[in-house]
């Protein structure tokens, strides 16, 4: 036995060829998921922001109107007590 000589296989890696790609997929779709969710709450954050901007805009336009109608209110009252 000490005469002979031992060859070497030669072997492919396939299987850590598989677990690479298999761990490559699990992470990019993994990365892709939590972009999109991001993205999806800028999104939701962006038309949440909006709406509030129309309602405060709404909010405004209805005070402005108030005021007018109260100062003329409030003028004709006067102008009623003097004449």
């Amino acid at each position: 036995m000490e005469g002979t000589k031992k060859v070497e296989e030669i072997a492919v890696g396939y299987g850590k060829l598989i677990e690479v790609s298999i761990d490559f997929l699990i992470i990019s779709a993994t990365v892709f998921w939590v972009v999109k969710f991001m993205n999806s709450l800028r999104e939701q954050r962006t038309t949440c922001l909006d709406f509030f901007e129309k309602q405060e805009r709404h909010f405004l336009q209805k005070r402005k109107l108030l005021l007018i109608y109260y100062t003329r209110l409030v003028k004709s009252f006067w102008w009623s007590l003097v004449f």
